[in-house]
């Protein structure tokens, strides 16, 4: 499970030549938070992040489904 879910996340950012340091600090803060304790528990409930992150800003979930939608 760990690495199905390494070749949905970390791998292709690899392959894009993103050389991501991970959470430290200093690195660009953007990451999704996700609602389970676990990938195995990720991957069962596939519910939507409880946060994006993007250049450490929250973004705004409703916003996001009102443009998803339109």
């Amino acid at each position: 499970m760990e690495q199905l879910y390494d070749m949905a996340t970390r791998i292709p950012i690899r392959r894009l030549g993103f050389n991501h340091p991970g959470i430290v600090p200093g690195a660009p803060a953007d990451l999704v938070v996700l609602d389970a304790p676990d990938v195995p528990e990720a991957f069962r409930t596939h519910e939507p992040p409880r946060w994006v992150i993007s250049r450490g800003n929250i973004i705004d979930s409703a916003r996001m489904k009102e443009l998803a939608t339109s």
